[in-house]
């Protein structure tokens, strides 16, 4: 029996769309989860599915911008929080964690890949879902039983 793994970071509607896929299917999530993998790993040994990850800019400040330097005290501490949400620059769509019941050699091929290209599993793990769930939208890919 493969044990759990988990992934963070997947993006919550890619996990929701999993889940709504599994059920289509009448798969477990972890059976749709394990194709999906095997088959995006396929796809990238073959050339089909590049792995071409991008920079992020990152840019380090104590000052962010439109604030000028300078000490102010709001006693109300509900005030400090919310100014700082407000003033959040860069929002992440809400991520989430989930767990899968993957082979371990595909894990092991997915955690070797996620080091060469310097991105983590998780990353990884969601952009192959990704690639999954699209390539199954377009009829590329079955994911059904008799499909390995």
């Amino acid at each position: 029996m493969n044990r759990p793994r988990v992934y963070r970071t997947l993006s919550v509607t890619t996990k929701e769309a999993i889940t709504a896929l599994s059920k289509e299917l009448k798969l477990s999530e972890s059976a749709l989860v394990r194709r999906i993998f095997e088959a995006a790993l396929v796809a990238v040994e073959s050339g089909e599915l590049p792995i071409e990850p991008q920079p992020v800019p990152v840019k380090m400040t104590l000052f962010p911008p439109g604030e000028e330097p300078g000490w102010s005290y709001d006693p109300d501490p509900a005030n400090a929080k919310a100014s700082v949400e407000e003033k959040s620059p860069c929002q992440r769509p809400p991520q989430t964690s989930a767990a899968y019941r993957v082979r371990q050699s595909t894990h092991r091929k997915m955690k070797a890949l996620a080091g060469r290209h310097e991105v983590t599993i998780g990353n990884l793990a969601n952009y192959f879902l990704e690639w999954g769930l699209d390539a199954y939208a377009k009829g590329k890919r079955k994911f059904s039983d008799d499909e390995h």
